[in-house]
């Protein structure tokens, strides 16, 4: 039974035939098929958890594999299945136990565990889906030289190590229980008999008649001696059955099984390689070989090409003279491997630490500290897994075709390089750099995507050395562009990436041409320059798909769709340009990070059009989709803060504080309460909590923000201005008009400042600031701000935005205070027309403009349109949550009106 999709013919029509003798699953499977087949009834598709079944793959002694369906994650899995008449609560207990064991495990030879847990009484195991055959059915497809059979069954072993290191003992080890993807690259699976290493347990003590010792025998031929007379299992039993696997590959039948054929030896099968199998199945563990490592190193060891290395070299030597009578022994494999992985020494070592502490210091940021504790582990941390993964590339070498070897290396060198400029940006101390330094390492190259088969679509196609050359040189200068960038100098940033640019050469890499165009554009993008990123980013992914660059084709559709989101481009781009990205990430199987950009992208457009519904249910897939692959926490904290605003803006105000408050904590813990990204995150929180009457810890997290962006950016921040104008709400809620004035006038002073002319920031903030004068009694005040307000929406908005009807009756509201309702009814008429035709209508907002409609007429002795436009006012009103009060306000007018007449 494996995780691979080739196996299990028959599928569900086998299943079906014989359904007890499977699972009861199946047997109502098929009763659901029958009945919709004879009522013509849809029929629902079974499911585990959140797991759609498609289809069965096999089944075994312990259970069933199934092709699976997570809808969460839009990706197929294997989902294994125990059976429940063989788990008893002590059996499904272990099996939970050394599973989730089993998924803290990633290594290149193991199938990777997504998920573990229980329902309806049976243990399931959700991971990678495998597109392949066994080692079994590789082995039968043709005659394999059998240094190929070999090279197959060194990664398994490894694969088995890792298991061994994790505490896990395999038990079951045989050819069919691994896999061969299309890359001839093998995957250890079906661990449904392993168990934690140590002391076997007393038979019967989960109440079965064998206790767990029934379930330790493995399968006959392949499992060790002790596995069969119930003795607990070690490294040295997987050993065992991995040897018996090997000679059958070799020699074609198993011993202690099959009866012996007429000897007979292959001619390219060395006698030596029988003598290391011979040890390795040994009838006594202790005359096994110590560790798998040992066995791989023995299996690894080629006698008979070590000795035509010494005499090539014996024949040079001679031919060259006396440069010696002798030739020491040559090194093992992995000698030869013990420094390939200090290419990060010269950028990370203590006095470079010292150094990095020093510029943190010197910063001046009171986030500093926190932040250099944050980056010291983390850079730690990485530069160990990069380490560990370099040698282990060198370790295993000769498992992989040379093209693959190439594509690993090369992407762990731009990792090393990428890792070499961050350090060397943060090493400047400036202050950008420290405030933008815990993300900026978060955001480093996954190690992972330098493993398997998706490092090949990382690195060019391009195969000539010119090529090869040149288009790593331009990486280098596009890795310290984007170094720049993360840690907030977009300037520098900007002239590396247009200078690659200027120097990539189409005919000669077009992957490098492709990657300068999509730096340049997102740059470009950061400043706004949204025409020339679009046209950037456009002749980047034109470059890169006919190329046949599959990777940067799909990070520049993304980067296409991030632009469109943030700019608010016209929604038919921005929804082609998502489908397109979707479309690429499902080529290359790109269920992860990428996958979760992509839907932050576009929760951002559904936001900005006013779906916050939709908002709400992509923001909850991005957090499901960075949980499933352990996402950057950075990313985790914008999807929370993103979900709270959503739930704020549908009203789901319990959803949303409880969101806030996971959201502040989490940026609590992973940056600090002196850091920016929580002041965002307090900020945002404090607007619901004006809304919620808590004004007093609302203005408490604002002046902490004001404090955080007052020092990382200067009191004249736009940052700053945001905090200035809720602050102002704040100060309006709690009656303080004069507090409320201060601080709308700052945060207009500030845009005023440093925003271009035609920005919405500015009718904004001076609309802001009419509604503080208004309310302070300050009628004229508040006039000249709404009529400023206007004019600079006439220059910059399109006839009939929702934002000229906001204003419009802000004006006329504030001309009713002033005794002129001519001129009120003037504004409330032109007003009344764009809230109508807005695509979602503001029943707040046409409940305002009708009610000041109708007291404008009132005032002006039109007693019947007065009552018109105060009804429809009054049914508008009463459709908006939480407009109780507002109601009864437009009740007791009303019957005054009907008193009056």
């Amino acid at each position: 039974m494996t995780a691979s999709e080739s196996d299990g013919a028959g599928g569900l029509a086998a299943a079906l035939a014989a359904p007890r003798l499977v699972h009861d699953r199946e047997y109502a499977r098929g009763k659901a098929a029958v009945a919709a087949a004879l009522f013509d009834e849809p029929q629902p598709r079974p499911s585990i958890g959140r797991y759609e079944l498609r289809r069965r793959l096999g089944a075994g002694g312990m259970g069933e594999v199934y092709a699976a369906h997570d809808p969460a994650l839009g990706r197929e899995v294997a989902l294994k299945l125990t059976r429940s008449d063989r788990a008893g609560p002590g059996e499904e207990a272990r099996l939970l136990r050394e599973a989730r064991l089993l998924a803290r495990l990633s290594h290149p030879h193991v199938v990777q565990i997504h998920e573990v847990g229980a329902v309806d009484g049976h243990v399931y195991i959700a991971m990678a889906l495998i597109r392949g055959r066994t080692l079994r059915a590789w082995q039968r497809e043709a005659a394999r030289p059998w240094r190929a059979t070999v090279r197959l069954y060194v990664a398994a072993a490894r694969g088995l190590a890792a298991a061994h290191a994790a505490g896990l003992v395999h038990c079951d080890f045989k050819p069919d229980n691994a896999l061969v993807d299309t890359d001839e690259h093998v995957y250890v699976v079906d661990f449904g008999l392993a168990r934690v290493a140590g002391p076997a347990p007393e038979a019967g003590t989960d109440g079965s008649p064998g206790g767990v010792g029934s379930t330790l025998g493995g399968t006959v031929g392949y499992a060790a001696p002790e596995q069969l007379v119930g003795r607990a299992p070690d490294a040295r039993s997987d050993i065992y059955s991995l040897c018996c696997s090997l000679f059958e590959a070799l020699h074609g039948w198993v011993p202690g099984r099959d009866p012996a054929p007429p000897a007979r030896r292959r001619p390219e099968h060395p006698r030596w390689l029988d003598r290391e199998l011979a040890r390795g199945m040994a009838a006594a563990p202790e005359r096994r070989h110590p560790t798998l490592a040992a066995l791989c190193a023995a299996l690894e060891r080629d006698p008979g090409r070590t000795r035509r290395r010494i005499g090539l070299a014996g024949g040079l030597l001679a031919l060259g003279g006396s440069a010696g009578a002798w030739l020491p022994d040559p090194p093992a494999a992995i000698d030869a491997c013990a420094a390939v992985d200090r290419g990060l020494d010269a950028a990370w070592n203590p006095a470079q630490r010292a150094a990095l502490a020093a510029a943190f210091r010197g910063s001046g940021l009171t986030l500093a500290a926190g932040a250099w504790q944050r980056v010291d582990a983390s850079l730690g941390a990485y530069v160990q897994a990069w380490q560990a993964a370099r040698r282990q590339l060198c370790e295993t070498s000769a498992l992989h075709s040379p093209g693959r070897l190439e594509a690993r290396r090369i992407c762990l060198e731009r990792s090393a390089a990428a890792v070499a400029a961050l350090i060397e940006r943060l090493a400047a101390g400036e202050r950008a750099a420290v405030e933008r330094s815990i993300a900026a390492v978060e955001a480093l190259p996954r190690l992972e995507a330098c493993a398997g088969t998706g490092a090949s679509a990382l690195v060019s196609r391009s195969t000539g050395a010119p090529a090869r050359d040149g288009g790593e040189a331009l990486r280098r200068t596009l890795i310290t562009a984007r170094a720049y960038a993360a840690t907030g100098d977009l300037a520098e940033a900007r002239r590396l990436a247009e200078s690659a640019l200027a120097r990539a050469d189409l005919a000669v890499d077009p992957a490098a041409r492709a990657d300068a165009l999509l730096a340049v554009g997102e740059l470009r993008a950061e400043r706004g320059e949204i025409e020339a990123a679009e046209a950037a980013l456009l002749e980047a992914v034109d470059t890169a798909e006919a190329a046949g660059e599959d990777d940067l084709a799909a990070s520049t559709w993304l980067a296409l769709t991030t632009l469109a989101a943030r700019q608010q481009i016209a929604p038919e781009r921005a929804q082609l340009w998502a489908r397109r990205a979707a479309a690429a990430l499902d080529r290359l199987g790109d269920q992860g990070l990428r996958r979760a950009e992509l839907e932050f992208a576009r929760a951002i457009a559904a936001y900005h059009a006013g779906h916050h519904d939709e908002t709400a249910r992509l923001e909850r897939e991005v957090l499901a989709r960075l949980e499933a692959v352990d996402g950057p926490q950075a990313a985790r904290i914008r999807a929370q803060q993103g979900l709270a605003n959503a739930y704020e803006a549908l009203g789901r105000e319990a959803e949303a504080r409880a969101t806030f408050e996971a959201a502040l904590a989490a940026a609590d813990a992973f940056y600090g309460a002196r850091h920016p990204q929580y002041a965002r995150v307090a900020h945002d929180m404090a607007t619901l909590l004006i809304q919620q009457g808590e004004g007093a810890r609302a203005r408490g997290l604002l002046e902490a923000a004001l404090a955080v962006w007052t020092e990382a950016h200067g009191a004249a921040g736009l940052e700053a201005a945001r905090v200035h104008t809720t602050l102002a709400h704040e100060a309006v809620q709690a009656g303080e008009f004069g507090r409320a004035e201060h601080h709308s006038r700052r945060a207009l002073a500030i845009y005023g400042r440093v925003l271009p002319p035609g920005h919405e920031d500015l009718p904004a903030a001076l609309i802001n600031l009419g509604v503080v004068e208004f309310w302070r009694g300050d009628h004229e005040g508040a006039l000249a701000a709404y009529r400023e307000a206007a004019a600079l929406q006439d220059r910059s908005l399109p006839a009939g935005h929702v934002h000229r009807a906001i204003t419009a009756n802000n004006i006329g509201e504030s001309l009713l205070a002033l005794d002129r309702p001519a001129e009120a009814l003037a504004e409330f008429t032109a007003a009344e027309p764009i809230a109508r035709a807005a695509p979602t209508v503001d029943d707040e907002l046409l409940g305002l403009i009708l009610a000041g409609k109708g007291a404008a007429l009132l005032a002006l002795g039109e007693a019947d349109r007065a009552l018109a436009a105060l009804v429809e006012a009054r049914a508008a009103t009463a459709r908006v949550a939480g407009s109780a009060a507002a109601v009864a306000e437009l009740d007791a007018r009303l019957s005054a009106l009907g008193r009056a007449r």
